[in-house]
């Protein structure tokens, strides 16, 4: 007999994990939790009567089509709770079952569980699953799976990947936290002076000629007037090349030369490559790290970190230091050789190569820099602030003192 319990947990770190699962009997269940590391703050018998199927019995009609891709959040959430159901003794395929069980039959998770649930009952390993049906899972991600279940630690593999999603979030919101002011001071200002250019000055222009002329327009009036007709007569050339813009800059992204001649104009900003560099080691140490403690070899979790890599500059380095490693050089002496990353993370990175415990000095090196890149990110904000403001009131100031200049002129003339 099966029992359906509804359970509130928190781990050692004081996050809560809220869900239902079967046992049977409540003190089994309590055991399981206890044994993983969860306290239990709430432990709740939901029904009490015999189940004739139990949810790893569950038969799933075929669905048609392809599994719907999952964005990060649900699917932090979903590595999260299957961590929590098979260090608490679950197996996969009933983890699945419970799983969902708790979605509604519409929903986005569900058809991707019932996608998942059909590839392991095929007999395929949970990572081959998850590479079957084009899951939004990165090259890592995947072999951080497949590691654990090559070594029988498929749970723990779970819990580490959690922590490395949702670090690698935290750390894109910060940066997507900071960079959203200058950029909504930016888009104010475009809006700004499109109004002021396409609406306003316009008006003021007939104005002004008829009382002033040509001839007796101030430079600057003058300047400001012949943008303003240039861009009233082309606003729909501009709208498009804005349009196109950005989808250009994607592609020109994907062009190495490209990215490397990007680089190299930011880097000449210390600030800039300062927090490049430091998010890079952040992605990088973090997944390295992670993938060597899942027990995945160390030039494979060396490719697969090398490919979240953002910046070409230290991707391509790290290109020469998995041949050096290749060609049997040490990890240590490869880094020292292309100076890949500043010299206090390759100091530790060669301390844990020598010592044996690189994965645990890789969640040093990776704890150490997001500390710096919080602070860089802190600083960069700081620093934006006043000088966009600054540049925002020069910028809309001149074109109000350009077309009120002429009726100072004209003031002056009545008055004397």
């Amino acid at each position: 007999m099966l029992f359906l319990f509804r359970y509130v947990t928190e781990d050692q770190s004081g996050k809560r994990f809220y869900g239902k699962v079967e046992s049977q009997s409540q003190w089994d269940l309590e055991k399981r939790f206890q044994e993983a590391g969860y306290r239990i703050l709430l432990l709740e018998m939901l029904k009490s009567q015999t189940r004739t199927k139990s949810h790893s019995d569950v038969v799933l009609t075929r669905t048609s089509g392809r599994a719907k891709r999952l964005s990060r959040d649900p699917k932090s959430q979903l590595i999260q709770q299957l961590a929590i159901l098979m260090n608490a003794g679950m197996e996969l395929r009933v983890s699945l079952g419970i799983l969902l069980t708790q979605e509604s039959r519409s929903s986005r998770m569900a058809e991707f569980l019932k996608s998942l649930i059909q590839h392991i009952d095929s007999g395929e390993s949970f990572s081959d699953a998850l590479k079957s049906i084009k899951a939004n899972f990165e090259a890592h991600e995947i072999a951080m799976i497949r590691a654990g279940e090559s070594v029988g630690k498929l749970p723990q593999a779970l819990s580490r990947l959690s922590e490395l999603i949702i670090k690698s979030t935290r750390i894109r919101r910060a940066i997507i936290s900071a960079s959203f002011y200058p950029l909504f001071v930016l888009f104010a200002a475009a809006i700004i002076v499109s109004i002021l250019t396409l609406f306003v000055i316009p008006r003021f222009e007939a104005i002004l000629t008829e009382q002033v002329g040509p001839e007796g327009m101030p430079k600057l009036t003058a300047v400001i007037l012949s943008v303003s007709r240039w861009s009233l007569a082309h606003w729909k050339s501009i709208l498009i090349a804005l349009l196109c813009l950005f989808p250009s800059l994607l592609s020109l992204r994907k062009w190495k030369r490209f990215g490397l001649l990007c680089e190299r104009v930011f880097f000449k900003i210390t600030i800039l490559k300062k927090m490049v560099t430091e998010w890079n080691i952040v992605l990088f140490a973090r997944t390295f790290g992670e993938l060597l403690n899942c027990g995945a070899p160390l030039l494979e979790s060396l490719q697969l970190a090398k490919g979240g890599i953002k910046n070409a500059t230290i991707r391509q380095a790290l290109d020469y230091v998995v041949d050096d490693l290749e060609h049997g050089i040490s990890f240590a002496d490869a880094l020292r050789r292309h100076q890949v990353f500043p010299a206090m993370a390759q100091g530790l990175m060669a301390v844990g190569d020598q010592t044996g415990t690189i994965g645990e000095m890789m969640n040093r090196v990776a704890e150490t820099y997001e500390y710096q890149l919080n602070e860089s990110l802190q600083q960069m904000t700081k620093l934006l602030e006043p000088v966009l403001i600054v540049c925002l009131a020069v910028f809309v100031g001149s074109i109000v003192i350009g077309l009120f200049l002429p009726l100072v002129t004209l003031i002056k003339g009545f008055s004397g």
